[in-house]
């Protein structure tokens, strides 16, 4: 069914991968009205509730909406499991091996990539697991065993896991982080149980009550199995934000630039830039250079021409301006820019190359004419609250 169809099977379509099983418990905002607005590609805002559409970077694949954190809630589907029957037992002094199985349950076939597992026992350090793949496809499952040693005294022990997982689309990718522990009870030299806490929700807004499912396990090997060690039993998955930033895994120089932040047009001809607003491109990305806008036909979001002091057009030197220059979008919370021309750009008077992508940090300058960096360049400023970017000004200063 072409996504530009916009009907009663499209809306049934659109909510139900919204509601992807097992999706880890997230904070997303996205309204049902906004993936009915989406399926028409020419549509920038949902006429329902007014919001800006952001597409995911994989749309195409997977009709999906990111929120502001940069979630959706389509291509990222995982989910984790405690393999039945394979934990091991240890006395006090000793370690315990946690079998976990990750899947990915996407419902359109997108594989997600993960970019590492991390785990902890109570405060200490973070240590980071090695596994033998990186790559989980739609529908598989792959397993990562963890061992937790520091088991040295009788009483509680909490193992915090983390798993850091990227959905990628051609040279765009997303990278998210999500948690969930196991809380070890050492009770004395014959027996260990691992206590599971699961966080039943009702609601968006993840109000709910915490429930206790203690795993036993004797260390006694002549004891009788524990049948509730015979069942694999889900883990609560939870989006781990403070640990995406502390990991460095999303944002830039202690700022997070989020996917409704505002763009604001400084000194740009109305006619050569959009409006000021988030980016609602079909594809979530801007582009850049001397062809006309799409709202003429052109490829371009910002048209760029070399304006003489006269305000007449520099012929010559906007020919040195390639049909798309560059482009730019936000990925992890960072601005980001990728060189799309031959020729080259300046950022930050270095020299980047066609298909080198670098992040737009704050009072970035980008010079699109290497051997004329003082025509056709462009400032970027962040208005910050919080440590958030709420507004990116891009002023053309030449």
């Amino acid at each position: 069914m072409p996504l530009s169809t916009k009907n009663s099977d499209a809306k049934a379509i659109s909510m139900s991968r919204n509601r992807t099983e097992n999706r880890p418990q997230t904070t997303s905002s996205i309204k049902s009205c906004c993936y009915v607005a989406s399926c028409d590609l020419e549509a920038c805002y949902c006429d329902d509730c007014g919001d800006p559409l952001m597409r995911c970077a994989a749309f195409k694949e997977c009709g999906g909406l990111r929120d502001a954190n940069g979630y959706c809630g389509v291509c990222f589907a995982p989910s984790i499991h405690m393999e039945a029957g394979g934990l091991q037992s240890s006395t006090v002094g000793g370690s315990i091996t946690i079998p976990l199985v990750l899947s990915n349950n996407s419902s359109v076939g997108r594989p997600l990539v993960v970019q590492g597992v991390w785990m902890r026992e109570g405060k200490g350090e973070w240590s980071e697991c090695e596994l033998a793949w990186d790559r989980i496809e739609a529908g598989a499952s792959n397993p990562i065993t963890l061992v937790a040693e520091k088991l040295n005294r009788a009483g509680s022990h909490r193992v915090e896991i983390v798993v850091a997982l990227a959905s990628r689309w051609n040279w765009r990718e997303e990278t998210l982080a999500f948690s969930t522990g196991l809380e070890i009870v050492v009770e004395d030299e014959k027996e260990i149980s691992i206590q599971q806490n699961i966080h039943y929700s009702g609601d968006s807004d993840q109000t709910g009550a915490t429930i206790y499912a203690p795993f036993r396990i004797a260390a006694n090997r002549d004891s009788k199995p524990d049948p509730v060690n015979s069942q694999p039993r889900q883990l609560p998955l939870t989006r781990a934000s403070v640990y995406e930033r502390s990991l460095g895994l999303r944002g830039m120089d202690g700022v997070s630039v989020k996917r409704d932040s505002k763009f604001i047009w400084q000194n740009f001809d109305s006619a050569f830039a959009p409006m000021d607003g988030p980016i609602v491109s079909a594809d979530s990305v801007l582009h850049f250079g001397r062809s006309q806008t799409k709202a003429n036909s052109g490829p371009n979001d910002v048209r760029i021409l070399v304006i003489d002091p006269d305000g007449s057009l520099n012929e010559n030197l906007s020919c040195g301006i390639s049909r798309v220059h560059f482009c730019v979008w936000i990925e992890n919370d960072r601005l980001m820019l990728r060189v799309e021309s031959g020729r080259g750009i300046l950022i930050n008077g270095n020299f980047r190359t066609r298909g080198e992508s670098v992040c737009l940090g704050n009072g970035s300058q980008i010079n699109l004419l290497k051997d004329y960096p003082a025509v056709a360049s462009i400032q970027v400023t962040y208005d910050v609250e919080h440590a958030d970017v709420v507004a990116i000004r891009m002023t053309k200063v030449a």
